[in-house]
């Protein structure tokens, strides 16, 4: 584990040096104020101008964005997956991300409108990206992570819940949603059975129902990482999450790092 966070730490510092980070302001209707955000360029993208990228969007960024940032350039410089825009909201300046508890607010909130209607649309105009978005959120933001899930042409083609806290109701929710999307899109949990008995209760009858879901167009991942910290959940699940979501078992034929990833019809990378 000490391995893993040298890593992590080691690459996080390293591809500050390498890519190119920017620091920029979105006007929100929804929101009702200029949301500060942090983008994260890869090495090649002032170098190549027809080349368009993948978008990973960070919540929990204050903690989550640099071993995103690290380990996604790593993956990238190994192969493993195409290089990506990844892209985490700051907190500072953020209304609407947490009420008093630190939850976030649910589908209905400003804040899923914010990144559907103004983040979103503002890095597909201003940024070469390729249409293929992921999300990765650490446990409160699990409601908000699923309610994605939920949407009938769902914006993110993959999304990423690193120690969920899921409620029975969501469950039920989200099992009847998997059953019935019709659009690609795969969804890739982990968490630590070291959580309370009532968390992993409802998660695991959870987990077992998504396993069992049968449609194509449903792609669903978990790892529980026995009896390690949530903290460790992050630094473990962030490596798995991107090796599912940009499965080498899927690569096609073409350049070298080509990728045809669940969910998304065309080669990701280079050609």
């Amino acid at each position: 584990m000490k391995n893993i966070l040298f890593i992590v730490l080691s690459i996080s510092i390293n591809v500050s040096l390498i890519g190119q980070t920017l620091s920029q302001e979105v006007d929100s209707n929804k929101l009702g104020i200029q949301q500060s955000i942090t983008i994260e360029l890869p090495d090649s993208y002032n170098q190549d101008h027809a080349k368009k990228y993948p978008l990973i969007l960070v919540l929990n960024s204050e903690y989550l964005f640099n071993p995103v940032i690290g380990l996604a350039d790593y993956h990238a410089y190994v192969g493993e997956m195409p290089e990506s825009i990844v892209v985490g909201i700051d907190k500072s300046n953020s209304k609407n991300i947490g009420d008093n508890n630190g939850k976030p607010h649910l589908v209905e909130s400003d804040y899923y409108d914010f990144i559907v209607s103004d983040l979103l649309p503002y890095m597909h105009t201003h940024f070469k990206t390729n249409g293929f978005n992921v999300i990765i959120g650490d446990d409160n933001f699990t409601d908000l992570i699923v309610s994605f899930l939920f949407s009938e042409s769902p914006v993110f083609q993959a999304c990423v819940n690193l120690n969920p806290i899921v409620t029975p109701e969501v469950s039920k929710d989200l099992i009847e949603r998997a059953k019935s999307h019709t659009n690609k899109v795969s969804y890739y949990m982990a968490a630590s059975s070291i959580d309370s008995a009532p968390v992993n209760s409802t998660l695991k009858s959870t987990v077992e129902a998504l396993e069992n879901v049968e449609n194509d167009y449903f792609s669903f991942n978990y790892d529980d990482f026995h009896n390690t910290s949530q903290h460790n959940v992050v630094l473990r699940g962030i490596p798995r999450a991107l090796e599912k979501v940009f499965d080498k078992s899927q690569v096609i034929i073409g350049g070298a790092n080509s990728f045809k990833v669940y969910g998304y019809e065309d080669s990701l990378g280079d050609e």
